[in-house]
Order: C-alpha cells, then sequence, then structure tokens
C-alpha cells in the first residue's frame, strides 16, 4: 500500500494503465487522490475523505471495488466507457459531496450508486453524462440533492428488474431533490409491456421531474405519481402518453414536435389512493391537481389516437 501522513497522491500511466494488486491501497487521510491511465482503467481501493479523481484519457474506467461513503467529491471520467461491477458500491455522495460520471460511449451501473431506497440522511448530488447510452440497472439514488442523467446521442434505460427471476425494478430516486433525464434518441419511461395499470415507476421525487427526447419520441410506459413535483415532458418528435400522469398539485407541461402528443385512450381500473374505491379511467388520465396543465404542439398533433 501507499499511505501519506495528509499528503496528496498523483498517478499517472500516460498510454498504459494503473494496477494495484489485491489488498494494496492508497491511503490519504483527507488528501486528494489522482489516478489517470491512457488506457482503460480498473478501479482499486482508495481511502480518503477529500477528493478522488480517475479517468482514462483514451479507454474505458471499470469500478471494480468500492468507493467508500467516507470519500469526497469523485469525477470519474473516460474515453469511452464506464461501467459499475456487481459488488462494487459507489457511495461517496453520503458525505455530501458530489459524484460526475462522464463517459464519451456508454455508462452501465451494475451496482447501487449513491444512498438506500429509504435512508434519510442527505447526500450530494449525482451527474451521470454520457456520448451514447445510459443503462441502470440497480438502484441510482440521492436525498434531497439533484440527480441529472444524459445520454446525448442514445437513450437512457432503467432495467424492468434486478437480476434474478423476480428481483425488483432498480429505480432512480432523488427524495426533494430534482430528477433531469434527458436522450437524444427515443426515451422509455417503463417498460411497454408492462401489465396496465402498472404499479411499478422508475423515477421517484417530490421535487421537480423533467424527460425528454430530444430528438426522438418520448415514451410515458409508467405512471408518474401522485407525490411528483413539477412535471415536465418533452418529446423532440412527439409524446406517447400509455401511462397516468399525475403531481402534487404542481404543474406538469407536455411539450411534442410534429409527431404530437398521443394519449392511449384504452380503460383500466385504479384504486383511488385515498378513499381506496376502484374507478375506471383511461390509461393516459393526467391530473395536475390545483397545478397548471400545459399541452405544446402543432394543433391537430394533440390527439386520443394521432400518429403522423
Amino acid at each position: 500500500s501507499i499511505t501519506t501522513n495528509g499528503g496528496a497522491i498523483a498517478i499517472m500511466a500516460s498510454t498504459g494503465t494503473v494496477t494495484q494488486a489485491a489488498g494494496v491501497q492508497l491511503r490519504t487521510g483527507a488528501a486528494p487522490i489522482d489516478v489517470s491511465a491512457g488506457a482503460d482503467l480498473t478501479t482499486a481501493s482508495y481511502v480518503t475523505t477529500g477528493a478522488l479523481n480517475l479517468r482514462s484519457t483514451g479507454g474505458s474506467v471499470a469500478v471494480a471495488e468500492s468507493i467508500y461513503d467516507s470519500t469526497g467529491a469523485t469525477p470519474l471520467t473516460a474515453a469511452t466507457d464506464v461501467s459499475i461491477r456487481p459488488g462494487a458500491l459507489v457511495e461517496n455522495i453520503r458525505t455530501g459531496a458530489p459524484l460526475v460520471i462522464n463517459a464519451a460511449g456508454d455508462i452501465v451501473v451494475d451496482e447501487q450508486v449513491g444512498q438506500d431506497r429509504n435512508a434519510t440522511t442527505l447526500t450530494g448530488p449525482i451527474t451521470f453524462t454520457a456520448g451514447r447510452n445510459v443503462a441502470i440497472n440497480r438502484d441510482v439514488v440521492t436525498r434531497d440533492a439533484a440527480l441529472t442523467i444524459t445520454a446525448s446521442t442514445g437513450t437512457v434505460t432503467v432495467a424492468p428488474q434486478t437480476a434474478g427471476p423476480s428481483g425488483p425494478q432498480p429505480q432512480v430516486r432523488a427524495g426533494s431533490g430534482a430528477i433531469t433525464v434527458v436522450a437524444g434518441a427515443d426515451l422509455y419511461i417503463g417498460t411497454p409491456s408492462a401489465p396496465r395499470p402498472n404499479d411499478e415507476t422508475p423515477y421517484l421525487t417530490t421535487g421537480a421531474l423533467s424527460l425528454s427526447s430530444t430528438a426522438g419520441t418520448l415514451f410515458i410506459e409508467a405512471p408518474i405519481p401522485n407525490t411528483t413535483g413539477r412535471v415536465t415532458l418533452n418529446g423532440g418528435n412527439a409524446v406517447r402518453v400509455n401511462e397516468r400522469i399525475y403531481s402534487n398539485g404542481a404543474d406538469i407541461s407536455i411539450t411534442a414536435g410534429l409527431g404530437g402528443i398521443v394519449m392511449n385512450t384504452a380503460t383500466m381500473n385504479v384504486v383511488h389512493p385515498v378513499s381506496n374505491i376502484v374507478f375506471p379511467t383511461v390509461v393516459s388520465d393526467i391530473d395536475a391537481q390545483q397545478g397548471n396543465l400545459t399541452l405544446t404542439a402543432r394543433p391537430e398533433s394533440v390527439g386520443g389516437t394521432h400518429a403522423n
């Protein structure tokens, strides 16, 4: 192991990579740790309460060991992909510090990132930015802090369930923090094949929720619950509403391009959350309660069955 008494550690392999034998750690107390590789980088054990900067300037970054809940601000940067492997928890935001992941290619999350689902301790924010796709296969959670996911030319997917035949659906949760999801291509919120009404929802916040496809179609295939704050939905081409969209009394805004806003007119029976009375409603029911509801598209492109 390499240990300093409060001094920073910086390791660079300009054209190759940095490896650590099993059990070897980099330790700095509260000072930063910086590890940079020109080729693919597989992370190891780093112990600091300061900043942890991990990057590959010419390849990928694979998070293979946990990033501890005592770690400070953590940027992960890759010229190609960033993957978080099973068993490698990424928990630095529990200190209140940010986690920022930038990948020119894909970001693949195969282990929990951030806080536990129902924990109450406040966290730092999470930002994922991928040049292509973001695949979320385990929970990504902040507590009352912003959570932003961008797939510049591709899409963002949340797996229908974790590994195994009956694992729960992963969720993106932010407490009262704002959740912002932006995809360049089509963006599916939920699974089209899910039964209706769909009880699962991939994005949960009592704060603002913004879901956008900048150049494709936004598909609402899972409900947005009535605990959600301001809801903003954008489709560069179209927005197809195949599940309920509710808010906690905050405004709901839906904006679409030439493909229009298409609302599913099928009916289903749902249970009222307060009275427990079963009543029929359309699949695409939208209710902002006391808030404003704004639908913006070409006039002839808003309807129950419209499709260009």
